[in-house]
């Protein structure tokens, strides 16, 4: 055989393959390198808080108003400047609501990746393809930080394969991608 009829038969055993990568095409992510940001605002890093089982991350001082959740999701605004936002978790209660039996690390996974519909109805709710800006990060082994925002509006979610039953994720309103990218230089995992 030729080498162009051997392509095509190549071609036509790996499609099913290729078919089931993706099922749309996910915006892209800049990579982010959170060891990459100078000595992190010491204004906006003042708080340090633990939400195991999955990280610590560091929030400004100065908010008059905190509350929490019962799933252990807390709140915070009030703020001298402004600031506002919420850090809690996906779990298997919350994603059962979309898609039943699924990890939370799998389901947000796959709504990054555009790995399956469902994935794909929330990439388009989000909005994620008209964000300002769009990050990703290697935290070490098979962990991840999505992180997405416009104007003073920043998401972020922490996934985990070790912990598939616990994602951390936040919504912090009120400041820069800079001063954003300041607290998520802070992420530790637990």
């Amino acid at each position: 055989m030729k080498f162009r009829q051997h392509l095509a038969i190549l071609a036509l055993l790996l499609w099913p393959l290729f078919a089931i990568g993706a099922a749309c095409e996910a915006p892209h992510f800049e990579n982010f390198i959170p060891e990459a940001v100078k000595r992190p605002d010491p204004r906006l890093t003042a708080i340090e808080i633990g939400m195991q089982p999955v990280a610590t991350l560091r929030i400004p001082d100065g908010f008059t108003k905190w509350g929490s959740l019962p799933d252990g999701s807390i709140v915070f605004g009030r703020h001298p400047s402004g600031i506002a936002g919420g850090i809690g978790y996906e779990t298997r209660e919350t994603v059962a609501v979309h898609r039943k039996g699924v990890a939370p690390s799998d389901f947000v996974r796959a709504i990054f990746y555009g790995l399956d519909e469902t994935g794909c109805t929330y990439l388009k709710g989000q909005k994620l393809a008209q964000q300002d800006y769009r990050l990703h990060a290697s935290l070490g082994k098979d962990a991840e930080l999505f992180a997405f925002g416009t104007g003073e509006r920043h998401h972020f979610y922490i996934v985990r394969g070790d912990q598939p039953d616990f994602v951390l994720n936040g919504l912090i309103k009120g400041i820069s991608r800079s001063e954003f990218e300041s607290i998520l230089s802070t992420i530790q995992l637990q």
